[in-house]
């Protein structure tokens, strides 16, 4: 029989780390500011986002411990994953964030697993891990979002209602219509002279229309040149995408290589634990248009959204993308034993209500309440999460995923 009173503690609560970035909501306004109670104090900062996860970046702190010695000194998930013996093979392949979008974020996409491990070996600075980034998000409210190049067509028309723009089409023509079109147009995009982008942009800008094609896109124009130079690619490379909105609860999956920027909203994002990211414009980081256009991916047939599914109770849904780092769980309501839906390890966020997690083996409750969290290393038997008129996210493995 194994000896387990030298176990790491299997339930742990932690702390979400807040990023007070310019483009999130202020104060309360924000979903995060809100969570991390510092909205209400803070009315004039942007809360941008709150990170769940063992990520060397920002490592979620560990605020309360059962703990197995008094000497023990971790501080953080990251600690605690790679310095306990069976609690879980490191790294942690899953990170959970909120964000809380208040102006338009950047142009970006993300590496496979093989470009990452090549940028990071050839630009350690800009590309942090060797991991790929696949995500997810779920609507907390209305959230709008560019994602994945338009088709070539609808380029074209927009071409007639802004002429200028006929400069970022190769040789003045798109006659195939193919992927190899798609890229050289944004190449051509990156290629401009800075006056060249900052006239189209601000003929854009002058640009009055309702047809379909181009009234969001207008919208989220005007947004970004507030706070992004008029030569900033992104300006332009905003027309070149699809619109979609998202009503609460709705969910997207962005795979590798699929352009994408959040417009506006709060949403809960969960991905591989990476912070690999490829950006191309409206942003003062670092902008990596060369290696933007190697690894873009071109669909004109993408839907991203990614359709929920019910579990055994009606209060339980599932959101499983096509990857085995992770998945979401949501629950609304009633008692549920997490040992029977999710696999371990889990991160267990609360964002809306209170609720009470239960490990009756050891005769443990935790409290759970609006932007609080816990991290589960294994399961030692029913660990029960019970409450009413609340909102509950776990992030764990994807454990259905098959090749």
């Amino acid at each position: 029989m194994s000896d387990t009173s030298q176990l790491a503690p299997s339930v742990v609560e932690i702390q979400g780390v807040v990023q007070k970035y310019a483009w999130g909501k202020k104060g309360n306004g924000s979903r995060v500011g809100m969570l991390s109670g510092e909205g209400a104090h803070l009315p004039e900062i942007p809360f941008a986002e709150m990170w769940f996860g063992a990520h060397p970046s920002f490592p979620s702190p560990i605020i309360s411990r059962n703990l197995a010695s008094p000497k023990e000194t971790t501080k953080d998930l990251l600690q605690f994953i790679s310095s306990s013996q069976n609690v879980t093979n490191p790294p942690l392949p899953f990170l959970m964030k909120i964000l809380s979008v208040g102006a338009p974020l950047s142009i970006q996409l993300h590496p496979n697993k093989s470009d990452a491990e090549r940028l990071h070996v050839e630009q350690p600075s800009h590309y942090p891990d060797t991991n790929h980034k696949p995500e997810l998000a779920v609507a907390l409210t209305d959230v709008e979002l560019v994602c994945g190049i338009r088709p070539i067509s609808e380029i074209e028309e927009i071409i007639k209602i802004i002429p200028t723009l006929k400069s970022i089409l190769p040789n003045n023509s798109c006659n195939q219509k193919t992927s190899a079109d798609a890229i050289e147009i944004l190449r051509s995009l990156f290629n401009l002279p800075e006056s060249d982008r900052k006239n189209i942009a601000e003929n854009i800008l002058t640009t009055e229309s309702t047809a379909p094609l181009l009234f969001h896109h207008l919208r989220w124009i005007r947004a970004a040149a507030k706070k992004n130079s008029m030569s900033d690619p992104g300006l332009i490379g905003i027309l070149l995408m699809n619109h979609i909105t998202l009503s609460p609860g709705e969910c997207v999956f962005i795979a590798p290589g699929i352009p994408h920027a959040y417009m506006t909203g709060d949403l809960v994002e969960c991905m591989a634990s990476s912070d690999n990211v490829v950006r191309a414009g409206l942003t003062e980081k670092f902008i990596d248009t060369k290696t933007f256009i190697q690894l873009v991916r071109y669909d004109p047939l993408m839907n991203p959204r990614l359709q929920e599914q019910r579990g055994r109770e009606k209060s339980i849904t599932f959101f499983t993308p096509p990857v085995p780092d992770f998945k979401l769980t949501r629950i609304k309501d009633g008692t549920v034993d997490l040992a029977n839906e999710v696999k371990a390890p889990a991160i267990i966020m609360c964002q809306l209500g209170e609720a009470t997690v239960t490990q009756e083996k050891e005769n443990l409750v935790w409290p759970l309440q609006a932007g609080r969290a816990l991290f589960v290393s294994r399961f030692d038997g029913p660990l029960l999460l019970s409450g009413t008129n609340l909102d509950v996210f776990i992030a764990s493995a994807n454990d259905t995923y098959s090749e």
